[in-house]
């Protein structure tokens, strides 16, 4: 049998021969039909032909071929790999981050986008926890706290927690209380073992802060070689799509193309660690979230911290509830003691399966508590937020599944199924038409990474989400509940040693091996060639086995390199979007921080500018988002710039012309993120209003009516001098002019207003 097989000799040979010799044709010849190119029989060979006249060996790439697909590829993609995100000194869990990232994608994938999609819900409320207008010292300090509790609610998002107390209700009031109170003194380290009557004035809301500060510090770096592998990357492929439309038709340049389409999913994955970012170590910031919890669940069982807590708290009725709830706690204490700590290992960029995180069901639960219905500045009444945050609504703790996460499941689907789509159009569709070596591959290798996800899923929904709760309607609370949960754990743990990890890595050799083939030319073998690994293959065309001529190919190639450049480049624009986003909470300068809180405003108000229509649309849409974030000198409180320009702020009044139809009720505005207390009415006789696009103006006659109006409604708006944009948030304190007894305006409005009008 030979080992090595010239293809290009065997074709002139045959094209020789066949033409002399019919007999040669009627025993090796294809007599079948064929795809996408016309019907020969003296050029068309079968797979039993190729292998008796041609041999059953290898047609290998000269090594000029092979070291171009190297320095096109090979190295750009181990540049790719070397950037992920892996944890020092740590060999073994290396090896199994690296095949769970290539092994199963889909599956990682999916827990990245989620702790993305977590993280970007933890900026935005921290964006929602201030206004626009200017804010004084208190207001700053209050918005610089809860930033630091969000940022430490991300970080613990990325830990697991002890499978003994995940399904404590408990647990989820603690994390709570360590999070976003912030009058609870806690004890002293020294006095921690005697507890009683050694509690100081050192304060959670300052160890909270501290901490914060130290691990935006200790975050690992790194953003810029990350990017620049992606750029290589992006580089190479455009190298790769020029070369193949160049030089059309030929199939190594093909093949070459479809090899880094098939791997266009891997520059998103390491992508993605730009906002789903590990420590520089993660061990020591696990012992220290580890040492904030379990020094808060210490000062609670003490009577006079939670004395001193529950009298800070005015509403009597919080704090009765504060009251059970922190007994509660106390109660579970000893419960909440385990071995280990709270958080037992890091989970991050979904290197660990089944792993959901703390603070989905925290934001969840805060959300539902107090922030939906108070929208945009919902921290502008401090003590009353953080109460509502600390007592929260929800009953289910921290172990439950959302089915909103399978949102981020099928993004990852789609990611990588449509990035290997491209690879599998230019390797079925390129002669010989049909499911070979190559396009095959690429399918088993889909095909075993989703089956890796589906049964990944099934386990955790059976295991974690439908038994516990039904178990939790009848279960005592104790005993048989951990046995159950131990059970589980063990089951898990037996799946994943036995089955998950040995075909991960058996996937990612797998995919090792297809690059491989293709950079040395392993699949130039005749039973490759022949693309007979399903129904419409088994021949070879010597005229098209080379350079294809067929005037499909083309359509095919532009058809595959779309959809995979398309798929890939936005997945890679929304994770950059999202690192832009959320950038402003792990800042460690809050004046760098204040400054992308800026630019994240004014970017989401262009964004909803082209997604929705411009701010003065009389639509129904445009409205909702216009009376929300509509300004365009967007400001953040902690700016110096900002600051200054409180000084020099002066009053405006704007004049909102408004009708009653259509008709936008107060309820309609409860999706804008902001209160449905600031959409304000002064004539209490109009059920109803809708807001038109607000005309910069002064007061005027009440004669002077818009013809396009029924109803007029004069309405102040305080705005400094930069922002002419008809900011359209009506202020909650000084927002309606003053009036005499009788309706019309006082007489310093009317002086006011003559000089402010004589000014401009």
């Amino acid at each position: 049998m030979a080992r090595y097989t010239n293809f290009t000799e065997c074709g002139i040979r045959w094209l020789q021969e066949s033409a002399q010799n019919q007999t040669l044709i009627d025993l090796y010849g294809w007599s079948g039909p064929v795809q996408h190119i016309p019907k020969n029989t003296s050029t068309q060979i079968s797979t039993y032909g190729c292998k008796q006249f041609c041999g059953t060996g290898t047609d290998f790439y000269p090594w000029s071929q092979s070291s171009a697909t190297i320095t096109t590829w090979v190295l750009p993609i181990i540049g790719l790999i070397v950037q992920a995100p892996f944890v020092s000194n740590a060999f073994w869990d290396t090896v199994f981050s690296i095949s769970r990232w290539t092994g199963s994608p889909m599956a990682s994938l999916g827990y990245i986008l989620w702790n993305i999609r977590t993280s970007g819900k933890c900026a935005l409320m921290v964006d929602m926890a201030s206004s626009y207008k200017p804010q004084d010292k208190e207001r700053r300090e209050h918005f610089t706290s809860i930033r630091d509790s969000f940022y430490l609610l991300m970080t613990m998002n990325q830990y697991q927690i002890n499978r003994k107390i995940r399904v404590r209700r408990e647990a989820s009031g603690l994390l709570r209380m360590v999070l976003f109170s912030k009058d609870l003194h806690l004890l002293k380290s020294s006095h921690i073992q005697q507890r009683r009557n050694h509690f100081g004035q050192e304060r959670l809301d300052t160890l909270r802060r501290a901490l914060a500060q130290d691990l935006r510090k200790t975050r690992r770096r790194g953003v810029v070689p990350v990017f620049v592998s992606v750029m290589w990357f992006l580089f190479s492929l455009s190298i790769s799509i020029q070369s193949s439309f160049d030089d059309l038709g030929r199939n190594s340049t093909a093949h070459d193309l479809a090899l880094g389409l098939m791997l266009s999913w891997m520059p998103v994955l390491i992508l993605c660690s730009i906002v789903d970012r590990n420590p520089v170590s993660a061990d020591d910031v696990q012992d220290k979230l580890n040492l904030l919890v379990e020094r808060v669940r210490i000062s609670l069982q003490d009577d006079d911290v939670r004395k001193l807590y529950l009298n800070t708290i005015k509403d009597i009725e919080k704090r009765a509830q504060t009251s059970e709830w922190m007994d509660k706690i106390n109660s579970a204490g000893r419960g909440l003691h385990v071995e280990g700590g709270f958080f037992t290992r890091f989970a991050g960029q979904g290197r660990v399966r089944w792993h959901y995180g703390v603070a989905h069901p925290i934001l969840t639960d805060i959300e539902a508590a107090y922030v939906k219905e108070e929208g945009r500045d919902w921290l502008h009444n401090e003590s009353e937020a953080r109460t509502h945050l600390v007592l929260g609504k929800a009953d289910d703790g921290l172990d439950w599944f959302d089915y909103r996460e399978l949102w981020q499941l099928a993004a990852a689907i789609i990611i990588v199924v449509g990035c290997s789509a491209g690879a599998w159009f230019i390797s079925y569709f390129t002669p010989t038409v049909g499911l070979g070596c190559r396009s095959g591959g690429y399918t088993v290798f889909v095909s075993a990474a989703l089956g890796l996800l589906v049964v990944e899923m099934a386990v955790w929904w059976l295991m974690d989400a439908q038994k516990q709760r039904l178990k939790r309607l009848w279960e005592a609370y104790g005993a048989r509940r951990f046995s159950t949960s131990q059970k589980h754990h063990t089951f898990r743990k037996y799946l994943e040693w036995m089955f998950f990890r040995p075909l991960e890595l058996a996937n990612t050799g797998f995919l090792c091996y297809l690059a491989m083939a293709q950079t040395i030319g392993a699949d130039n073998t005749c039973n490759c060639m022949t693309s007979g690994w399903a129904p419409g293959g088994g021949y070879l065309d010597f005229t098209q086995w080379n350079v294809a001529n067929s005037d499909s190919v083309k359509n095919f190639w532009i058809a595959g390199t779309s959809i995979a450049c398309t798929i890939m480049g936005l997945s890679m624009l929304y994770i950059v979007m999202e690192w832009c986003l959320q950038s402003h909470l792990s800042t460690a300068d809050i004046e760098s921080a204040s400054h992308g809180l800026r630019r994240t405003r004014r970017f989401r108000y262009s964004l909803y500018t082209i997604l929705l229509g411009a701010p003065d649309a009389m639509s129904k849409t445009s409205l909702r988002w216009h009376a929300s974030i509509f300004c365009t000198k967007i400001h953040h409180p902690h700016s110096a710039r900002y600051n200054r320009k409180v000084a020099e702020s002066y009053e405006l009044k704007h004049t909102a012309t408004v009708q009653a139809n259509p008709i936008v009720l107060a309820e309609d505005y409860d999706d804008l993120d902001v209160s449905r207390s600031r959409v304000r009415k002064r004539d209490d006789s109009a059920s109803s209003i809708n807001l038109l696009k607000p005309e910069i103006a002064y007061s005027r006659s009440s004669s002077e009516h818009s013809p396009h109006s029924s109803t007029r409604i004069d309405h102040t708006y305080e705005q400094s001098d930069e922002d002419t944009s008809g900011h359209l948030r009506p202020s909650t304190r000084r927002g309606y002019p003053r009036r005499s007894s009788n309706g019309s305006p006082t007489r310093r409005d009317e002086e006011l207003a003559n000089m402010r009008h004589s000014a401009q």
